[in-house]
């Protein structure tokens, strides 16, 4: 059984899906209206705060769809922090593709904490994999504006 997964934060960069999810498959980029992305974790991994999404009216988060086998599900499931309650898993996520076309999928959301801003590295990640999927260019540019760890101050 295959499963459809929606990713908006790090998981977009190919190279750190792969690693989690071996078996992947890119299904295409989709969008989820009225939803932004925030930093409601820290970790320490990351040294800053961690994607999650929100209800946010007017906004849009873009992702990719990746076909996910059982097994890479369970891996990423544990690479979540399901099971320690970090991110809880939704399914029957509606995102629309570009063209229009619905699709369900899954997606994981952050048990909240707090606002925090992430690592520059991090951040550079979510950004390279968008540029890399080529999400919309105006998104990525709002991503580029996200204030983040270690930031210089002007």
């Amino acid at each position: 059984m295959v499963k459809v997964y929606f990713a908006y934060g790090s998981n977009l960069d190919q190279k750190q899906i792969k690693d989690r999810c071996p078996c992947f498959k890119l299904v295409g980029i989709a969008k989820k209206t009225g939803f932004q992305l925030i930093f409601p974790r820290c970790s320490k991994k990351q040294k800053g705060g961690v994607a999650s999404i929100e209800e946010s009216k007017g906004d849009v988060v873009w992702g990719a769809l990746y076909e996910l086998t059982l097994e890479d599900v369970r891996q990423l499931d544990k690479k979540e922090g399901v099971n320690r309650k970090y991110y809880r898993k939704i399914c029957d996520f509606g995102v629309v593709q570009p063209d229009g076309t619905p699709v369900q999928a899954y997606t994981y959301i952050a048990n909240k904490r707090g606002r925090f801003k992430p690592h520059k590295d991090y951040l550079e990640r979510i950004i390279k994999g968008a540029r890399d999927l080529k999400l919309p260019e105006e998104y990525i540019d709002k991503l580029k504006r996200i204030s983040y760890v270690g930031e210089p101050v002007e």
